[in-house]
């Protein structure tokens, strides 16, 4: 995955990654579900540490 740059006034940010379509060419459903919950959560995780810098910040 591309590094997003560290700039905050992006309303919307689209990111694209494969690995949900590796996990579905296996015919696995939650194999690909495994793989999407893990994408949002480590997304979810950098947007809180981005917040907090941001808090520090101001």
């Amino acid at each position: 995955m591309r590094q997003i740059p560290e700039q905050t006034d992006y309303g919307f940010i689209h990111g694209h990654t494969k690995a949900p379509d590796v996990a579905a060419h296996a015919k696995d459903p939650r194999a690909k579900r495994a793989v999407i919950e893990a994408l949002a959560v480590a997304e979810l995780v950098r947007a809180f540490g981005l917040c907090e810098r941001l808090a520090r910040e101001n």
